[in-house]
C-alpha cells in the first residue's frame, strides 16, 4: 500500500521485551533519521515517552491508545464484545469462552468485568 507512494514500511514488534522498547524509544532522534512516521498499535508509553514522541518531529498515529496528543483510532471494547457474542449466539453457538490477557502477555484468571459486552449479552440468555 505504501510502496506505490514511494514509502518503505518497517515493522518492529516490541515482543513485550523492555530492552526492545528502550532501544526504540530511547533514541527518537536516531529513529527520526530512519523513518518519517510511526504507527503505534496498543502500546503502553510513559508520560515522558509520550511527550518525547510528540516533540520528536515524527508523524505519529496510534490504534487502541488513550489520551494521546496525536490521531488515534479507538474501539468500544464492550460494544465489540457484545456484537461478536450476539453473532455467535445468532449462529446457535451457546458454548462460548472468552480468552483475555494483559499487555505483558500474562493470561488473566479474573472473570470479565461487569461492563463487559460478552458477559452482559450472555447473561441475558441464561435461564
Amino acid at each position: 500500500m505504501f510502496a506505490g507512494g514511494g514509502y518503505d514500511t518497517v515493522l518492529i514488534s516490541l515482543r513485550n521485551r523492555p530492552s526492545v522498547h528502550r532501544k526504540l524509544f530511547g533514541d527518537l532522534a536516531g529513529l527520526s533519521q530512519r523513518v518519517d512516521g510511526v504507527l503505534l498499535l496498543n502500546i503502553a508509553l510513559s508520560e515522558a515517552e509520550l511527550a518525547d514522541l510528540a516533540g520528536s518531529g515524527l508523524a505519529v498515529a496510534s490504534v487502541g491508545m488513550h489520551s494521546v496528543p496525536w490521531d488515534n483510532v479507538g474501539i468500544d471494547n464492550a460494544a465489540a464484545a457484545r456484537t461478536a457474542t450476539e453473532h455467535l449466539l445468532g449462529l446457535g453457538h451457546w458454548d462460548v469462552a472468552m480468552l483475555s490477557g494483559s499487555e505483558t502477555g500474562e493470561p488473566s484468571s479474573s472473570p470479565p468485568a461487569s461492563g463487559c459486552g460478552a458477559s452482559n449479552r450472555l447473561s441475558a440468555h441464561i435461564t
